[in-house]
């Protein structure tokens, strides 16, 4: 098995100023991703296509994860995935948890609590209601017990929701509540844009798609204007959710090309240098 199906972060680890955070982040990745070195493909095991995407591209990384420790981000937590695209770059990519942390830090900012619950319109759905007074709206789901609980696949789900309940952390009372629902055709013309991880993770693609737009109304809603810096963070999630829709390039794992714009920006941010890596 090639050397490079196990990821070691030594050179980074002897890095003069190495941040305690980012160290205890990367031991953490390197462990995890080491703890499937092999991978199914056509039927054969090979050495992990992640791994040795990951050992081929160190810098780019460990740059991306510093980016997201900068973000209080955990890969242990499920904030974060790596996975390896066309081409064999790697992606460092949040989770939808990810998305819902950026909100929270965003709400926090107007001096509110965001409680966020996201969740799917499943086929065979008992009850769904939604009432809209003013400010505030109420969701009455009642999914189908069996399709809460068995495997699902994408043609399960009818729809999927995000519900943004902002209280004001003074007075505990709640501001607004926002029911999102992305309706059955636009989240199907969403689906047919996006890659063959709807099949692989349907629940926590279809999300991704009400996360964005509940994403894009919450700020609204707040009055930050679109050269406002505490919405950049926010932003720069819907744009990576944006490019898991786009068809430019095929991809093999779950997340999209990354362009060398990103890749700059994130190198910019890193806390170390690993230029001569």
């Amino acid at each position: 098995m090639s050397n490079q199906a196990f990821v070691d972060f030594k050179k980074i680890y002897e890095k003069p100023n190495l941040p305690d955070d980012l160290l205890k982040e990367l031991k953490q990745v390197e462990l995890t991703l080491n703890l499937t070195p092999t991978a199914k493909v056509n039927n054969n095991w090979v050495a992990s296509p992640t791994n040795i995407s990951v050992s081929s591209n160190l810098g780019l990384v460990v740059r991306k994860i510093s980016a997201m420790v900068e973000q209080g981000l955990s890969y242990g937590n499920g904030d974060y995935y790596i996975f390896v695209q066309f081409g064999g770059k790697p992606t460092v990519s949040k989770s939808p948890n990810g998305m819902l942390v950026a909100l929270s830090k965003l709400a926090n900012k107007s001096g509110m609590i965001a409680n966020i619950n996201t969740g799917c319109v499943y086929n065979g759905f008992k009850e769904l209601n939604v009432v809209r007074d003013g400010a505030i709206d109420t969701l009455h789901l009642v999914n189908n017990p069996e399709a809460e609980v068995r495997q699902i696949s994408e043609d399960d789900i009818i729809a999927p929701y995000t519900v943004i309940t902002l209280i004001d952390k003074g007075t505990s009372k709640v501001i607004s509540r926002k029911v999102t629902i992305v309706r059955n055709n636009e989240y199907l013309e969403a689906k047919s844009k996006g890659n063959y991880t709807h099949k692989t993770y349907p629940v926590p693609m279809a999300v991704k798609i009400a996360l964005k737009r509940a994403a894009q109304e919450m700020m609204s809603s707040l009055g930050f204007n679109d050269d406002a810096e505490e919405t950049e963070a926010v932003r720069n999630e819907i744009s990576d959710y944006n490019k898991d829709y786009k068809l430019e390039a095929p991809i093999i794992q779950a997340e999209p090309v990354i362009d060398t714009k990103d890749d700059a920006k994130v190198a910019k941010e890193s806390v170390i240098d690993i230029s001569d890596l």
